[in-house]
């Protein structure tokens, strides 16, 4: 699965009025297996927002809907992080009667106690609008962090572009929606390398310099600082149960060919850092 944060800043035109049509009925609800009207609209709006180079076929993300590491509710997805499960994953749909006006992908992993916010896309109905969804989007992702009580905080990556510089467009939006809660958003200050989930049957598996960020649930901690051997647990955990995890989905077949592109990830993004400690600015 390829992480990405997606954003749509629609027509200005629409951003007042879209608010006072849809605000009040706006809710967030479980994607959960057999509802075949919602899923058809969610595979609509994930194509339309996502780009085709930064998503894997929708399929892939459908059968986690059939796992058994998906929650399809809250109260299920309390009792599958105490019952110890590696890795629980979970789709929330943003609708407005029977329209899908936004969706995120999440995944709880244990071995570093955080709720990974894979995707987050919203309808292109102006950026007021935009704000709303997002917010009501993140406002449920919080509820389910706070269930269990062993999880302490948010994580997300943000993919590079020096050409475009979106990035730091999406840097800022993030940051304004975690301070309109009272949230610190942070930053982790050291390379990292967002992996291609691919098939090697097109050519070798490709990767993208982004930014890993945090988001603290609970007292902000202004000194918190990773050590070489805990960021690389770091990293390790996001590539193995959230990477390796999607790739067997799509081509368990190859699972060994993509560990090892994995772990040279690792190796190239240790080496290329700096220091003993890192950062969280």
């Amino acid at each position: 699965m390829i992480i990405e944060i997606m954003i749509g800043v629609g027509a200005a035109i629409l951003s007042a009025y879209l608010p006072l049509k849809f605000r009040n009925r706006l809710k967030v609800v479980s994607l959960k297996k057999g509802q075949t009207a919602r899923i058809n609209k969610f595979i609509d709006l994930y194509i339309e927002r996502i780009p085709e180079n930064q998503r894997v076929p929708p399929d892939h993300i459908i059968k986690f809907l059939n796992s058994e590491k998906n929650a399809a509710s809250l109260r299920e997805f309390r009792k599958k992080v105490a019952l110890g499960y590696d890795t629980v994953h979970f789709l929330l749909l943003a609708t407005s009667g029977w329209e899908v006006m936004g969706f995120t992908k999440v995944i709880y992993v244990k071995s570093i106690s955080c709720l990974f916010v894979a995707y987050i896309a919203v309808s292109n109905h102006g950026s007021a609008y935009e704000q709303h969804v997002v917010s009501k989007l993140l406002a449920e992702i919080v509820q389910y962090a706070k269930a269990p009580k062993s999880i302490n905080s948010l994580m997300f990556e943000i993919v590079i572009n020096d050409n475009t510089r979106e990035h730091v467009a999406k840097e800022k939006r993030f940051r304004h929606y975690a301070r309109a809660k009272n949230y610190k958003l942070k930053k982790i200050a050291a390379k990292y390398y967002q992996p291609e989930v691919c098939s090697f049957d097109t050519g070798e598996c490709g990767m993208e310099a982004a930014n890993l960020f945090l988001l603290h649930l609970g007292a902000d901690d202004g000194s918190m600082e990773f050590s070489r051997p805990s960021y690389e647990n770091l990293i390790r955990s996001l590539y193995t149960f959230i990477y390796m995890e999607s790739f067997r989905q799509a081509d368990y077949q190859l699972a060994d060919d993509y560990q090892k592109f994995l772990e040279n990830i690792i190796q190239r993004t240790m080496s290329e850092q700096i220091g003993e400690k890192i950062s969280v600015i």
